[in-house]
């Protein structure tokens, strides 16, 4: 072949070696370009909009099995019960509004609609220590039928529906909790908290021998936790702004509630372990002392800890020679001592 035909058969290739290129060009672009689209004014979206998430009143991350494996890794624990009067101005925000609407409830009717729906379980009152485990469970119609709650059924078997009116559940006449909390330490973290176990909510009625209080169910709180976070309250009844809450409420322990039962007491109240009204308000004092005084104990403050000594091995210094008038006269020793060396 001669020197022309050999240029001419060089340009055929590299011409056909640029249309192969210029083929692929297009598909490295599509590989390449970014996930998220730009998007231009005027321009259409061809991507499907995100759903907007609910919005909270603040962040909140629910970690299954948290407090109980805080619990479990506890190098020391006491557990008491308090009972949480919502008569008393402090723990207002758990019993307002009285008359639940479309957009606000109180505790009470919270945890009831999160019970019918079948969101939330809840475990049988027991004299003694709570169960909160299969076998103690409460199911919803059973609650009905033992606080005599009317209801109606609709359906049958599996699809059967109970029907309850806003105005038969007894909102109004919960009028006190029990709560349960732990103070913990966790000695390989150095942390000391105080949890929120568990709630019982009372009902207050009056029989025929004067009123009466009846303990309906038990609640986890860790299960009912993420629920109480999405709506807003007022903290007090001198500021109804409405900045935090219900789990803030209990976060951050705003609840006021005498202890009526430890854990130490063998299933006993301390109703029952004290002789009179004196000695009952004793243990209650003695109880939130122990509790507090363990706290105060567990750490130091900055102004005790820069007067700790060292633990690290002091250079020796040069011992200065005694002047005539600081020697003893045993030796010509000095009597005087550095502050240094004392103790």
């Amino acid at each position: 072949m001669s020197s022309s035909g050999r240029t001419n058969m060089k340009k055929i290739l590299l011409t056909l070696l640029s249309l192969y290129l210029l083929t692929l060009t297009p598909l490295w672009a599509q590989v390449s370009t970014p996930s998220t689209p730009v998007v231009r004014k005027g321009a259409r979206a061809t991507l499907e909009t995100p759903k907007a998430q609910p919005s909270t009143s603040r962040t909140f991350v629910h970690e299954e099995g948290r407090i109980a494996n805080a619990l479990q890794s506890a190098s020391w624990l006491r557990s008491v019960y308090r009972l949480i009067d919502l008569t008393t101005p402090a723990n207002a925000p758990l019993y307002y509004p009285e008359v639940t609407t479309p957009t606000r409830a109180n505790l009470f009717a919270q945890i009831c609609q999160l019970y019918q729906s079948g969101k939330l379980r809840v475990y049988e009152y027991l004299d003694g220590e709570e169960q909160l485990d299969e076998a103690h469970l409460l199911p919803y119609r059973d609650f009905l039928d033992r606080f005599h709650i009317p209801y109606k059924v609709e359906g049958k078997g599996a699809k059967e529906v109970l029907t309850i009116q806003p105005s038969d559940l007894p909102t109004t006449e919960v009028k006190s909790y029990y709560l349960k909390e732990a103070y913990l330490f966790d000695e390989a973290t150095s942390t000391y908290d105080r949890l929120v176990l568990a709630l019982c909510p009372i009902l207050s009625t009056v029989g025929d021998y004067g009123a009466v209080n009846m303990p309906l169910f038990w609640v986890e709180y860790e299960a009912l936790q993420p629920y109480l976070s999405d709506q807003l309250i007022p903290l007090s009844k001198q500021n109804a702004a409405k900045r935090a809450s219900l789990d803030d409420f209990f976060t951050l322990h705003l609840y006021e509630g005498e202890i009526v039962r430890a854990d130490h007491l063998l299933g006993r109240s301390l109703v029952q372990s004290s002789t009179s009204a004196e000695d009952l308000k004793k243990e209650q004092t003695r109880i939130e002392d122990e509790l507090k005084a363990f706290g105060s104990r567990l750490f130091l403050p900055d102004s005790t800890l820069k007067h700790r000594p060292s633990t690290q091995k002091a250079k020796k210094v040069p011992t200065p020679k005694a002047s005539p008038s600081s020697k003893s006269s045993k030796g010509g020793r000095s009597t005087t001592r550095s502050i240094r060396d004392r103790g």
